[in-house]
């Protein structure tokens, strides 16, 4: 089976393996860096900051997944191809997560915990 043939799945791990190296530039800096809020894309109940390395087919991009406090509880690499995408979970202990957590806190302090408190405002047992 060529690579063009093989779906996503079957990528993600060595797409992540060579995004790795990349990380490991002082000087990479990816595509973009923005949160995408909760219901964005169908069937996407959580909001996540995301750091984009590519677009297009293929992508890939980093997902983080915070608490209020702007603490990462999730982090995910996603590998994406027309209308096919499959993530492997980055552990706490990767050193992109602590680059994805310098990221989020430099970029917008408290900006996932005000938006919790919109939709908690915008609820019809509050209104």
């Amino acid at each position: 089976m060529t690579d063009r043939e093989k779906k996503c799945k079957d990528l993600v791990s060595s797409e992540w393996k060579d995004r790795q190296k990349d990380l490991q530039q002082e000087d990479f800096e990816g595509l973009c860096f923005d949160y995408v809020e909760a219901n964005t894309f169908t069937d996407q109940k959580e909001g996540y900051w995301r750091w984009q390395f590519s677009w297009g087919g293929p992508g890939d991009e980093l997902r983080a997944f915070v608490n209020r406090d702007d603490s990462i509880h999730r982090l995910e690499y996603w590998y994406l191809d027309w209308f096919d995408g499959a993530k492997v979970n980055v552990t706490a202990e990767h050193p992109a997560w602590e680059k994805m957590q310098e990221m989020i806190n430099f970029t917008a302090p408290g900006m996932v915990a005000t938006i919790h408190m919109y939709d908690d405002l915008a609820r019809p047992e509050n209104g």
